[in-house]
C-alpha cells in the first residue's frame, strides 16, 4: 500500500487524523491504523506530508499563523519520528517543551471539531458528505465556495 499523494485523492477524514494525531500513518488511505502497513515507511511519509501541505497552499493559500501551526507540528512529527525509528530517546523532554509551544500557538480556530465543520458544510450544501471518500481538495473547494458566498450576501452580491 502507497501513501496518499495528492489531496486529489487523499480522504479528508485522513487529513484532520494527521492534524489532531500528529500520527503521519494516517496519511495511508485507511479507515483505522490498523489497516496501515505493518512496516510504514517512516523516512519517506515527513516528505510525502510536506507534499500534501504544499499541494493545499499552493491551491487554498495558508494564513501566516497557520504556517507557524505547520512548521511547529512538522518539528514534532519529525522528533517523533526520530524517537520510535532512531531510538532518540534524549528528546523526549525537548518534545514536551515543543507540545506545550504548539498548545499554545493553537486557538479554538485550529482545533475544530472536524465532526462539526462536517455537518456545517452538509447543512448549507444539502449534500452528505463521505469523510472517507471525499478528498481533501472537494472537502475544502465546498468550504471555499461557501465562505465566498457568505461573502458576496453579506456585501449585497448574492448570486
Amino acid at each position: 500500500m502507497k501513501p496518499c499523494d495528492s489531496i486529489d485523492t487523499m480522504p479528508v477524514f485522513n487529513w484532520f487524523k494527521v492534524f489532531e494525531t500528529m500520527d503521519l500513518r494516517w496519511i495511508y488511505p485507511v479507515r483505522t491504523l490498523e489497516d496501515c502497513p505493518k512496516k510504514p515507511k517512516w523516512k519517506e511519509l515527513p516528505e510525502v506530508w510536506n507534499r500534501l501541505n504544499d499541494q493545499f497552499v499552493d491551491t487554498f493559500g495558508i494564513t501566516d499563523n497557520y504556517r507557524k501551526l505547520l512548521v511547529q507540528k512538522r518539528k514534532l512529527m519529525l522528533m517523533e519520528i526520530d524517537i520510535a525509528v532512531d531510538k532518540k530517546k534524549h528528546l523526549e523532554g525537548v518534545m514536551k517543551v515543543e507540545k506545550r509551544k504548539l498548545d499554545r500557538m493553537e486557538t479554538p480556530t485550529e482545533k475544530t471539531n472536524f465532526e462539526m465543520l462536517v455537518a456545517k458544510v452538509e447543512m448549507a450544501t444539502k449534500l452528505s458528505i463521505d469523510v472517507h471518500t471525499v478528498s481533501v481538495k472537494r472537502f475544502y473547494s465546498y468550504m471555499k465556495a461557501l465562505e465566498e458566498q457568505t461573502k458576496n450576501v453579506d456585501h449585497g452580491k448574492e448570486d
